[in-house]
């Protein structure tokens, strides 16, 4: 009978277990959220020290170091977080468990957390933490890192809340937030004051030339260029478009409101409110058409989800499709197939006789309307001449308060004189 209980044990021993590793490997994974906590406190030796010290008593073999700069953990798309598990994945067999400081030093995504821990565990991969001393291998082990997690995270949203709340407040106070734009500096004070920079007078100048609705974005920024000041188109835009230059504060936290800045304005509200009208006037919003095989796009709906419907040029066959864009569905269809449909689904509708001749009316107004006769042509030079006449007049008064440069003055000057003497 022992013989056979003794065989019984044998053979159940024999059989290995996937999951259990005989090695000890360790890695030990820092971590601290901002730049000011890693150069300020020593916080990353302190989780460094501790565990190494965790990992001599309880004879871990420390094969690597990961972490060791501040990543914050409210996303695991973090650099160093990424190579530590990258390793994982490919020493599967090297590796039995991570070392942190704390459960939070991992990771503070909650669930994403919990899963990140499960896949680690299924390698063979434990997660030890010296603040949190758990046995993950037990049940309440398990339900106890998933609190941590959890907590964690809600840790987290808190913190995030509050940090919105007091954002808020400031910005409704008139203080600017983050970076400033082009054109102005911190102070170097504790008060950290917003002040105008060396760039600030050629904001000014831009400003000054795009009022005077004779050039455009593309000629102010060659203009500028040669002065010394490279801006790109875009961003060129987009400082015209900055309340900030005259004052106030525009922000998506605002819901948005403009509220009155407690920064020094460089250029007038009357100023920003003209160029703003002028870019206004400008014609955009225009798309470019990828393809015109598929008109359908964006019109036709998948009949199989009810979405959308995409389209793409299948180059090697010179052939268009029609495409459903949602990942469970990825309906397909050849686009001269469904236009043939579409062109039989139209014949279905027919206009009455008694309605073509109001329609013909309709259309010879609209063409009559959109074409432009000699007396439009002629009004809109005349009033085109009277801005011209307001606009020398305006570099004239922003000249004589020295608002303006004597270069860019002349430069604007003789291009405004030039286009009233083609209108006259």
């Amino acid at each position: 009978m022992s013989i056979a209980v003794e065989l019984i044990k044998n053979l159940k021993s024999s059989r290995p277990n996937p999951h259990k590793k005989q090695t000890r490997n360790t890695i030990i994974y820092t971590r601290v959220s901002s730049k000011d906590q890693a150069l300020t406190n020593q916080s990353l030796e302190t989780q460094k020290k501790h565990c190494l010290q965790y990992a001599l008593n309880h004879d871990l073999n420390v094969i690597g170091f990961y972490g060791g700069t501040y990543e914050s953990a409210k996303t695991d798309e973090r650099k160093e977080f990424k190579r530590m598990i990258s390793y994982i994945k490919t020493h599967k067999e090297k590796v039995s468990f991570i070392l942190v400081y704390s459960l939070d030093r991992f990771s503070r995504t909650g669930g994403n957390a919990i899963f990140i821990s499960s896949e680690l565990k299924r390698h063979g991969v434990s997660i030890l933490s010296v603040a949190q001393q758990i046995d993950t291998d037990s049940h309440s082990g398990k339900l106890q890192e998933s609190i941590h997690f959890i907590f964690s995270q809600y840790d987290n949203d808190l913190r995030r809340e509050k940090c919105i709340v007091g954002m808020k407040e400031k910005l409704q106070r008139g203080e600017w937030l983050g970076g400033v734009p082009t054109g102005y500096r911190r102070s170097e004070r504790r008060d950290g004051r917003i002040e105008f920079d060396e760039n600030s007078h050629f904001i000014t100048q831009i400003f000054l030339l795009k009022a005077s609705n004779t050039l455009s974005n593309t000629e102010i920024s060659r203009h500028m260029a040669t002065k010394g000041f490279k801006v790109s188109n875009k961003l060129l835009t987009d400082m015209l478009r900055n309340p900030f230059y005259c004052g106030y504060i525009s922000h998506k936290m605002l819901d948005g409101k403009i509220i009155k800045g407690n920064h020094e304005p460089l250029i007038t509200e009357e100023l920003f409110l003209k160029v703003n009208y002028i870019l206004q006037s400008v014609p955009s919003g225009f798309k470019h058409s990828k393809t015109e095989a598929i008109p359908l796009r964006q019109f036709l709906k998948c009949g199989k989800c009810g979405a959308n419907m995409t389209g793409y040029l299948f180059k090697r066959k010179r052939l268009s499709y029609y495409k459903c864009p949602t990942m469970a569905c990825r309906n397909n269809r050849n686009a001269n197939s469904v236009h043939k449909l579409f062109e039989e689904f139209l014949q279905t509708y027919s206009l009455k006789d008694h309605f073509l001749d109001p329609l013909k009316n309709n259309f010879q107004k609209t063409y009559e309307s959109l074409a432009t006769p000699e007396k439009v042509v002629s009004m809109k030079i005349k009033s085109r001449h009277r801005k011209v006449i307001k606009e020398i007049k305006l570099l004239d008064e922003c000249n004589t308060l020295g608002y303006v440069d004597q270069n860019v003055f002349n430069f604007t000057l003789s291009k405004l004189q030039q286009e009233r003497k083609k209108r006259t």
